[in-house]
């Protein structure tokens, strides 16, 4: 996870074992409340594929 100010707001950066993945925490319902509760508007995914992250996915925690 990487957080990134920029000056049209925040750029947040995540690696992900799977598309399903994603989805699976990007539709979540907590996690929508928490946007709305917040303030924060909806984000604006941009997903790119990762060819060499460096060590195995699997090995570290993720977000289910």
């Amino acid at each position: 996870h990487l957080a990134v100010p920029r000056e049209y707001g925040l750029m947040v950066v995540d690696v992900w074992s799977s598309l399903a993945a994603l989805e699976a925490f990007e539709g979540n319902e907590e996690f929508r409340r928490v946007l709305r509760e917040s303030g924060l508007p909806e984000p604006e995914l941009r997903i790119y594929p990762v060819h060499n992250l460096g060590w195995p996915v699997d090995a570290m925690p993720m977000y289910r």
